[in-house]
């Protein structure tokens, strides 16, 4: 899932593996019979009838025993913060600048190391619009996407440009995929707070690929942020990505893709992010000054970045993204006191943006002024807190659904899937 300032969802068509084709096979079936007893003596009938009723009360016992043996919607373990234990370093923010043509959107999701110099999985649905993209460390520091180095449907292998000497955690990729009733737990940045811990079981493999890609479906409460987040078993191993929720009912299914396929079936790419994303654009290249900044910013041109965001910004003097452009530009330049006054001014435009306040806290920590950081990084976390406490409730609703979150999941396997969106 993606989070974003401007509410964005694409969708796409799936069907879910289990009984879709016995169904639509058992219709046929019945409609022939229908035709056929039409033509039948009525003694016929009444004795077919009643083969008919027998043949019915046992396939209600038959459903009736299949749906207790289902993992139940509705009861998911929940969903916590992962403030009180130490968060899982492997696990990043993935923060796209994307030009949607009329002006720059932020979008927020989640990605993951798989190795310790800086390749990370995250969701190609991400990057795809993208003229700047970077990751968050757990202390708010940035590092810039430097190649793409494969791509499988929506999922890409994207190399992290890292200080020398940098390692980072990584998680191991399981090589086979789950199963259904599999107890899984997803972690990410749910509306870009967190990280976030989330579970519940795998409900079942949709019938036609996500973008190209096997998915499944996980009975566990995901939102806008959550994409190219792990979902890894009981051994921490990973055994999927999460990339969409289904529109079905108030279930609120996530979706996920097959990560061992990124190793086995993925197109090596390994081109330069900015080739990649023009590419991925349809050869469409920057326009306007902001887009032009961000996209300077990415090729690390801080020089030439600073004049494209104070060019944009003498036309749009109130806009929160081109100030922290700004302040990126100015703290690669060296220029520190400059780019936390520039982020301030972020702030003042838009003063719950709370990854605005976290990246002024790391800025001021690194100037040697721990008290302010430790200031706004209080800030930040409040608004964190405000805005977990709406996705609690809305877990919370979801967990009391019960047998009715039991009959919806009957429901989705029986009679096929709503669209489900992009994360």
């Amino acid at each position: 899932m993606v989070r974003s300032d401007r509410e964005t969802e694409g969708k796409a068509h799936s069907k879910p593996l289990i009984l879709s084709g016995a169904l639509s096979g058992r219709r046929e079936g019945r409609t022939g019979a229908l035709s056929a007893r039409s033509k039948a003596p009525a003694r016929d009938r009444v004795g077919r009838n009643e083969v008919a009723k027998d043949m019915g009360r046992k396939a209600r016992a038959f459903a009736a025993l299949m749906l207790g043996s289902l993992p139940m919607v509705g009861l998911a373990d929940g969903i916590h913060l992962d403030r009180a234990e130490q968060p899982n370093e492997a696990i990043v923010r993935v923060i796209a600048y994307q030009d949607h043509g009329r002006g720059i959107v932020r979008m927020t999701g989640t990605g993951f190391f798989v190795n310790p110099h800086g390749q990370l999985v995250t969701n190609r649905h991400l990057l795809a619009q993208a003229v700047f993209c970077s990751v968050l460390d757990g202390e708010g520091e940035p590092f810039r996407v430097d190649r793409i180095l494969a791509e499988v449907g929506d999922l890409l292998l994207v190399q992290i440009h890292l200080p020398p000497g940098l390692k980072m955690r990584t998680l191991p990729i399981r090589n086979s995929p789950p199963v259904p009733g599999e107890a899984i737990r997803i972690q990410g940045y749910p509306l870009g707070i967190g990280p976030t811990t989330a579970s519940g079981r795998v409900v079942g493999f949709r019938q036609r690929p996500y973008h190209g890609a096997p998915s499944f479906d996980v009975d566990v409460p995901t939102f806008p942020g959550n994409s190219g987040g792990p979902v890894l078993d009981q051994n921490g191993q990973v055994v999927g990505v999460s990339t969409f929720r289904s529109l079905e009912g108030s279930i609120g299914l996530g979706g996920a893709l097959c990560p061992h396929l990124l190793m086995e079936e993925s197109r090596v790419v390994d081109l330069s992010f900015e080739d990649w994303s023009r590419g991925a654009r349809g050869g469409r290249g920057v326009v306007g000054q902001a887009a032009k900044g961000w996209r300077a910013l990415q090729r690390g041109q801080v020089r030439s970045a600073r004049v494209f965001f104070l060019s944009a910004l003498r036309n749009q003097p109130r806009a929160p993204l081109l100030y922290q452009g700004l302040a990126e530009a100015l703290w690669e330049s060296g220029r520190a006191e400059e780019a936390a006054s520039a982020l301030s001014r972020a702030i003042e435009e838009r003063p719950k943006d709370f990854l605005a306040h976290l990246r002024l806290a790391s800025v001021y920590r690194q100037m040697g002024r721990p008290e302010s950081g430790a200031a706004q990084e209080a800030i930040g976390r409040r608004i964190e807190w405000a805005i977990y406490s709406r996705i609690e409730t809305e877990v919370a609703a979801r967990e009391q659904t019960g047998l009715p979150g039991l009959w919806q999941k009957a429901r989705f396997i029986l009679q096929g899937p709503a669209e489900p969106t992009a994360n």
